[in-house]
């Protein structure tokens, strides 16, 4: 379903009224001096968030009465260091020996902020309500770490399920499934990139993006910061929602000071790749008030034209990521359904794929 520029730049109703009600949103911006404590108060709402009224409601009865069990794995990257990365296992059923899909999980937060809390709730819905076993990545994050540091911590945490999953009931021969939220997104659709050119085995089965920060930004021939794509026509989302709720110019402006990225490298952006032939099939969310929206539109073109399989959710009128500080708006159990949705049809055609390797 296409929309308008009208229908997908109008507030939504339930949240205009909260917004008229409460006050309209301020953004915090990061600084040298703030930056620490604006992590400490994203993370600890995050925690409050895996606590709340709305989580107790998306589990069920799971929330009272576990059905997964958590583990936490220190896993080794490129430098010498390792990472933390928390796997998510449903208990074991009557059925002896399960192997199940194995997701990998990036959680979002402006590439400043988040940690295993973050994703917790996304992560938990998902290996009960579909049974498979998810690994949420604890990468880290600028300023602590340079421009490409935290994407490779996620392409190596992937590389590392690939060989690890087995010993945690997982078999990503089954399903092997790589989604990111917000900056996480962004990162998910490079490792796609890296996984396919490294020929990584057993290789990805499909890519969630929700609310990807797919950026076009590069260098052009003069050697100037220029982009990829028109802004008047093409990336309009950009100037659109300048002074969007949650995430804004301001904020993408604050954010740059912190992680001195290369407006050069793929490792920025799956814009910077030459190809995306042979990209697992692809699923992914854009809100209407988001400066990154029209990056997943543009995301999705790129991918079909070169034969790719893609879906995409949109929901007009609401902002970035809008579910972690308002989920009792009636769209977030639209988003819930959906999302849930987007990760089951990706299980399904690696499902088919593997029985046709089989054939």
């Amino acid at each position: 379903m296409s929309y308008t520029d009208d229908e997908l730049l109008k507030l939504d109703p339930e949240l205009e009224h909260i917004f008229n009600t409460q006050g309209w949103p301020k953004t915090r911006l990061p600084t040298q001096e703030n930056h620490l404590l604006l992590r400490k108060g994203f993370n600890a709402a995050c925690a409050k968030y895996n606590k709340s009224v709305f989580a107790q409601q998306v589990l069920g009865v799971a929330f009272h009465s576990p059905t997964w069990t958590e583990t936490d794995h220190n896993v080794p990257v490129r430098d010498g260091t390792t990472i933390k990365v928390r796997s998510y296992a449903p208990l074991p059923t009557s059925l002896e020996h399960e192997n199940l899909p194995v997701i990998v999980q990036i959680h979002g937060g402006g590439f400043l902020m988040g940690d295993l809390d973050t994703d917790a709730l996304i992560c938990r819905l998902f290996c009960t309500r579909l049974r498979v076993v998810v690994l949420n990545i604890h990468y880290r994050r600028h300023p602590e770490v340079d421009f490409p540091i935290p994407v490779l911590d996620c392409y190596d945490a992937v590389r590392w399920a690939s060989t690890h999953a087995p010993s945690l009931g997982g078999d990503p021969t089954k399903g092997f499934i790589i989604s990111g939220n917000s900056g996480g997104g962004t990162y998910a659709a490079i490792v796609a990139h890296l996984v396919r050119d490294d020929k990584l085995s057993p290789k990805l089965t499909g890519c969630l993006l929700t609310c990807p920060a797919l950026t076009d930004e590069c260098i052009d021939d003069n050697g100037e910061p220029s982009t990829l794509f028109d802004h008047e026509t093409e990336y309009r989302s950009y100037w659109q929602n300048a002074d969007a709720p949650f995430a804004n110019h301001e904020l993408t402006t604050a954010v740059k000071r912190f992680a001195d990225f290369d407006l050069r490298s793929p490792l920025l952006t799956p814009f910077h790749f030459p190809s995306h032939a042979d990209i697992p099939p692809t699923y992914i969310c854009v809100c209407g008030l988001d400066p990154r929206r029209d990056g997943g539109f543009l995301y999705k073109r790129e991918l079909e034209r070169v034969g790719e399989l893609v879906k995409i959710d949109v929901y007009p009128g609401l902002p970035h990521c809008w579910w972690t500080s308002h989920p009792q708006i009636s769209r977030t159990q639209v988003w819930l359904r959906n999302t849930v949705e987007g990760m089951k049809w990706l299980l399904s055609l690696s499902h088919e794929r593997k029985l046709n390797s089989k054939i």
